[in-house]
């Protein structure tokens, strides 16, 4: 049987957040509640060193917009929309995020610990060098995306589709995967310590001989020297 392509994403593929060129300063509460009232978008903002915290709306757009040094919490939102956005050493740890949709979006070295993503669609999406352990992706819909260098420590990715999605030099370590495909990744840069997995999704998935002898445990088996 011939070998399937391998479906991981290259960098040269991803689109890239389209940010204006010159972004408008603005504070981020107010931009925000002031967008919510007036049931409109948020488009080219700059939000810079600020938090926003008891958010609640029906839905809310945000597009080429840059976030840094922000911090996200307890917001109630429901079809979250991004578009074109960059975060920058921001703190979105236990944002719950639903139905949200992220295309064209960067995080770098952002802190999502504890994030809970349910039923989101992540397209052009890149995590570099992002915390997110704990990290909980259920029904999620991951098409061109690429986590780099991040840790996922205890993350859980539930029902997840994924489709030229990559993980290089990521920290799965008791990382929990569950009627998640895995065919055509790979995980030979990663680290897999008491990572959990159903043996069904570990069809096609390309590992080291070392991390194929550790995989040996999920089907029982007893390697002998």
């Amino acid at each position: 049987m011939p070998n399937r392509p391998a479906k991981n994403v290259t960098p040269d593929v991803l689109e890239t957040p389209a940010l204006p060129a010159t972004p408008a300063d603005a504070p981020f509460v107010d931009t925000l509640r002031r967008a919510i009232e007036q049931r409109g978008d948020i488009d080219g903002f700059r939000f810079q060193s600020d938090e926003a915290s008891d958010i609640a709306a029906s839905a809310l757009d945000f597009s080429g917009c840059m976030f840094e040094r922000c911090a996200f919490a307890d917001w109630a939102v429901k079809r979250l929309g991004f578009t074109d956005c960059v975060f920058d050493h921001c703190d979105l740890s236990a944002m719950r995020f639903e139905n949200t949709s992220f295309q064209r979006v960067q995080f770098q070295d952002c802190r999502l610990t504890g994030a809970d993503l349910l039923n989101c669609t992540l397209m052009n999406v890149v995590l570099i060098g992002c915390s997110a352990d704990y990290l909980a992706l259920s029904g999620c819909k991951l098409n061109h995306v690429r986590f780099t260098t991040s840790r996922l420590r205890e993350s859980v990715w539930q029902d997840v589709k994924l489709k030229d999605t990559a993980l290089d030099a990521c920290d799965l370590t008791a990382a929990q995967v569950r009627f998640t495909p895995l065919a055509g990744l790979s995980f030979a840069t990663c680290t897999l310590d008491g990572l959990q997995i159903d043996p069904h999704d570990l069809c096609d998935l390309r590992v080291t001989a070392q991390q194929a002898l550790a995989m040996c445990g999920l089907f029982g088996l007893i390697v002998e020297e």
